[in-house]
């Protein structure tokens, strides 16, 4: 499944983009190789923006364990291991209105949870 990611994107008079919700599961045994392009960290806002969220993964294996992973690696998998990708939101641009400060967060979700 595919959805955005909400309120990924960091603050600000323009806030920055959302990133993307991805999950799956495995139906045969694989191996999953990743590496995040800032080695995990949040994008940086500018001009008094906020930082977007970090990219995450999240391996949850059949038996119902979830395992968070580093920023870079590889993990096998088997059938019925569930994959969560949260790619990072940008970095948002310039200070938040006073309005802004009151937005509420809506919560994420995908079938791999």
């Amino acid at each position: 499944s595919r959805a955005p990611r909400t309120s990924s994107g960091g603050a600000g008079a323009h806030r920055g983009g959302s990133g993307e919700v991805i999950g799956f599961t495995v139906l045969a045994p694989a191996r999953l190789t990743w590496s995040f392009g800032n080695g995990g960290e949040e994008a940086s806002g500018w001009g008094g923006g906020g930082p977007g969220r970090a990219a995450e993964v999240t391996v949850t294996r059949a038996e119902g364990v979830p395992e968070p992973v580093e920023a870079a690696g590889e993990r096998a998998l088997q059938a019925g291991d569930a994959v969560c990708i949260r790619t990072g939101g940008g970095g948002g641009f310039g200070p938040e209105a006073p309005e802004d400060l009151d937005a509420t967060d809506t919560a994420e979700t995908t079938d791999a949870e």
